[in-house]
């Protein structure tokens, strides 16, 4: 097994530590608030605290770089400088592609390996045969890792050597699933107002959850085609649903943000002269201004 440092240890960092120590790993682990380090290696025997970063790092086959953004990330690996040398950097940051790049650049010039990745899952999931975390970077610096992102998610992969590409495919974290849990916040607390418990609207939303995970199927084979004309609901129809709905929870004193954001896509889109064509053309109007 190679050894592996782990920067951070918040409760993803934490979480990772543990799993790769259970797994088997020799793990060292550094933060800048010692009790949280030191805390994993009461509970872990396999884990042992570093001195510093640089002491983490040094002979380690990965490093992991979990810490609050790309900029705390640059200062802590200009902090150790050259210790990082021969290993992978492995940074599981939020942030965007433009940052993973600037940061390959600086791993790189330190003579270390980098790879960028982005974790769908929550602690509790770590270590799970269903737990995917998405990597980008190099060939190579992706069979260095590979052992150590397995332990962690069974489901892990590799989405090429664009080293921005983890990033990007953070957006439907970000663009997707947050935004769909957020509309349906926003839908529970109207439908509470109304005299319906949010318990009640369970069956609809696994209907249409199962109706969600189709429709971007299709949209993914529309964009591909290029096909945006339909014989079902265009633009128009639901824009005029959609504004429909706003009125309504406007009226009973909601401000309904999420359906806001979604009428003035369409909008767009409308605007574009693709009022008689389906849903995914807004697909085409995604990156235009208001």
């Amino acid at each position: 097994m190679p050894s592996v440092a782990v920067l951070g240890c918040g409760n993803m960092g934490s979480a990772l530590a543990l799993a790769l120590a259970r797994g088997g790993f020799a793990v060292r682990v550094w933060n800048r608030s010692a009790e949280k380090a030191e805390r994993l290696a009461r509970d872990e025997e396999r884990i042992e605290v570093a001195a510093g970063a640089a002491d983490a790092v040094r002979g380690a086959a990965v490093t992991i770089v979990i810490v609050a953004d790309y900029e705390v990330a640059t200062a802590v690996l200009d902090e150790v400088d050259k210790a990082v040398e021969g290993t992978t950097i492995l940074a599981l940051l939020s942030g965007a592609p433009q940052s993973a790049v600037a940061l390959e650049q600086t791993v790189r010039a330190q003579g270390a390996a980098y790879l960028d990745g982005t974790i769908a899952a929550y602690p509790k999931e770590i270590g799970l045969a269903e737990t995917m975390i998405a990597c980008s970077g190099s060939d190579a610096a992706w069979r260095t890792a590979e052992p150590v992102l397995r332990c962690l998610g069974g489901s892990s992969r590799h989405l090429g050597e664009a080293v921005g590409a983890a990033k990007a495919y953070e957006a439907v974290f970000a663009a997707y699933y947050m935004v769909a849990w957020a509309g349906f916040l926003e839908a529970a607390a109207f439908a509470e107002a109304h005299g319906l418990p949010p318990r009640e609207l369970l069956p609809g939303v696994d209907y249409l959850t199962d109706l969600l995970r189709a429709c971007t199927h299709e949209s993914t084979d529309v964009i591909e085609t290029g096909e945006y004309a339909t014989d079902q609901a265009t633009i128009d129809v639901f824009l005029d649903g959609v504004v429909k709905h706003r009125v309504g929870f406007e009226q009973t004193g909601h401000p309904g943000r999420m359906l806001r954001a979604l009428e003035a896509s369409l909008e767009r889109a409308r605007t574009a002269g693709h009022g008689q064509d389906g849903f995914h053309v807004q697909y085409l109007t995604a990156t235009e201004g208001d």
